[in-house]
């Protein structure tokens, strides 16, 4: 990480139809206050290490960690070491891409397979988000 950098973040859509939203973050000194995502959110944790409160408990997620929050769930965030950390974070609508994916399978007749497979990623993503990883 870079000394003495400022904080900053990005938000965008990479197109403007998406259905997902793309942030990239990185700070030192700026701490996110307690809010929620309305939409499935995925995080990576490029440099540093992160720590939140997440359902009750401080956790802490290191450089290269993954970080999936559902919908309405609140947390905070800000950086555990002084160097900072950096991020980029996914958010997504799964209800309305499991609805375009049924869709897409009813009438793709000619191409099954690219049909089965965009219906995989979206049962892969409502796994990722209502798995219980205690189970």
């Amino acid at each position: 990480m870079r000394k003495n950098k400022k904080d900053w973040a990005r938000l965008w859509k990479p197109v403007k139809e998406s259905r997902v939203s793309l942030y990239k973050a990185e700070f030192q000194t700026f701490s996110f206050k307690k809010h929620s995502h309305e939409n499935y959110a995925l995080g990576v944790i490029e440099d540093g290490v992160q720590q939140f409160r997440l359902g009750g408990a401080k956790r802490v997620a290191p450089a290269s960690a993954m970080i999936a929050i559902n919908p309405g769930e609140v947390h905070d965030g800000e950086s555990a070491v002084p160097d900072g950390c950096r991020y980029l974070l996914f958010d997504r609508d799964v209800s309305s891409a499991l609805l375009h994916a049924h869709q897409f399978m009813e009438e793709a007749q000619k191409n099954m397979l690219a049909a089965e497979s965009l219906m995989m990623q979206v049962v892969a993503e409502v796994f990722l988000r209502h798995g219980d990883e205690r189970r």
